[in-house]
């Protein structure tokens, strides 16, 4: 094996001396001159109406320099397919789950973010909740979705040959029903992320994202900007696993709350 230099070698990681040494940056070690903190309120029950967000008093806390909600945003739906373009980056009408984030603040430090999520008031009407798919598919489940009339959000057929016909000439059927437990991914990084905007307007998102490509398509889409008003640079991933690669409600809410917050910086 000496002729070859990497076959039957031991080949070191390209990042691996920057990560054992603790000289990787991931998303939540970025910082930027004059950056602001954000934080966003969660919605405390699974499926309501939004009646109300009152922002008022957080919005006039000392320090809080902007404060959003979902009709900050244009009110485009994205999704992966034409078909299924059904999320939008924060609620308008309703709650979809528990944790939704339903407003978002940025201040001069965390303290003062954390502050000022304690003045919004949410007025909630509750409704009927869908816990399973089972449920879902009843015939008077309550709409999940609002930018769907049915809870099915697409279908696909997978038949090879004469399905009825192999039932017919088979010697026995058996049919179960299997169940598994809830699976979700679980990473050590939490979802964190730095967006500036320059003064052209063009954004650049700093994310811990493992497919920014979907992230930026997605999000352009969703904040009605060009693809080429917005860069997207990936930090080192503290772990994914499947679960970035999506923009979530912090992506949509730090790129939103730093449109407004250069604005505002401008006019003064």
């Amino acid at each position: 094996m000496a002729e070859y230099s990497v076959v039957g070698k031991s080949v070191e990681r390209t990042d691996g001396r920057v990560k054992v040494t603790g000289r990787a940056r991931y998303a939540g070690d970025l910082v930027a001159p004059g950056m602001l903190h954000g934080k966003i309120l969660r919605s405390p029950v699974a499926h309501a109406k939004i009646l109300n967000i009152d922002t008022s008093r957080a919005k006039a806390l000392p320090g809080v320099m902007a404060v959003i909600t979902g009709k900050d945003f244009p009110g485009i739906p994205f999704g992966t397919r034409p078909d299924i373009r059904d999320q939008i980056p924060m609620p308008i009408t309703k709650v979809h789950h528990f944790g939704e984030g339903v407003a978002a603040v940025a201040a001069v430090d965390e303290d003062t973010a954390e502050e000022a999520l304690d003045l919004i008031t949410v007025d909630y009407e509750e409704l009927p909740v869908v816990l399973t798919g089972a449920d879902a598919l009843k015939p008077n489940a309550p709409l999940v979705n609002e930018f769907k009339n049915s809870n099915i959000a697409y279908t696909s057929d997978f038949i090879f040959g004469d399905v009825e016909k192999g039932f017919k000439e088979a010697d026995y059927i058996k049919t179960e029903t299997f169940s598994s437990q809830r699976v979700t991914v679980g990473f050590i990084e939490p979802h964190a992320c730095l967006a500036e905007v320059d003064p052209s307007g063009r954004v650049l998102l700093q994310g811990s994202k493992q497919s920014p490509y979907i992230t930026w398509r997605h999000m352009c889409r969703a904040l009605d900007i060009p693809l080429s008003k917005m860069r997207i640079v990936n930090p080192f991933v503290g772990g994914g696993f499947s679960g970035k690669h999506d923009p979530f409600d912090v992506d949509f809410a730090a790129v939103r709350m730093a449109q407004i917050t250069i604005v505002l910086s401008r006019s003064s």
